[in-house]
């Protein structure tokens, strides 16, 4: 018992920052939560108007993004692992396609394994949290925003990472998960084909 206690105070100093304040990506008491992030994309040069894709993430955790894509018929998941340098303020996610990984059981309580987002080539690396071309989202508390909330990925796709935790679609059937009206969103065909024979 006291080694548990003393091993969860371990955990909960790693994921406080020196001021008592949770680090970026975790949240609750003690710090143990994980939050919640969406990283949302538009076809233009600029964030804004409407999104084509949104993916939701969690720090240093394999999740299933929500995001679908593929022929109406047989849907491919997409799976993501974000993860944060706190020295130098930098993100660096991956964004894997089942096609190539595989799908994911749905059993409620199934845990997406660390494989499903080692996908290599699709793995983004050190992208500026703050600053000019920048993922985001700004320093909280800063009157001044700190990000230009936009990043160029591959300097093709634009790109922002929010918070989400507690968001949910329209469709309410994805959780933590801020699409804010996307294409991906309102336009895509049924999740799976499951849910689609079921609403006929």
């Amino acid at each position: 018992q006291i080694f548990t206690l003393i091993w969860c105070s371990l955990v909960a100093i790693s994921r406080s920052d020196s001021d008592g304040q949770c680090r970026i990506g975790f949240t609750g008491s003690g710090c143990t939560e994980l939050d919640w992030w969406t990283l949302q994309q538009w076809p233009g040069a600029e964030c804004n108007g409407t999104m084509f894709r949104c993916f939701r993430m969690q720090r240093d955790k394999c999740v299933d993004t929500g995001h679908r894509d593929g022929n109406w018929l047989w849907r491919h998941k997409w799976y993501s692992k974000l993860t944060y340098t706190e020295s130098v303020k930098k993100w660096t996610f991956s964004l894997c396609s089942s096609r190539i990984v595989g799908n994911a059981p749905v059993e409620e309580g199934f845990v997406v394994p660390d494989s499903f987002c080692d996908c290599g080539s699709t793995t983004y690396k050190d992208i500026r949290k703050l600053g000019r071309n920048s993922l985001g989202p700004n320093t909280i508390g800063r009157v001044k925003p700190d990000s230009d909330l936009c990043h160029r990925l591959i300097e093709a796709t634009s790109s922002r990472l929010v918070l989400s935790t507690g968001a949910t679609d329209s469709s309410n059937k994805v959780t933590h998960r801020d699409c804010n009206g996307s294409i991906a969103e309102l336009g895509a065909p049924p999740h799976d084909l499951i849910d689609w024979v079921k609403s006929r």
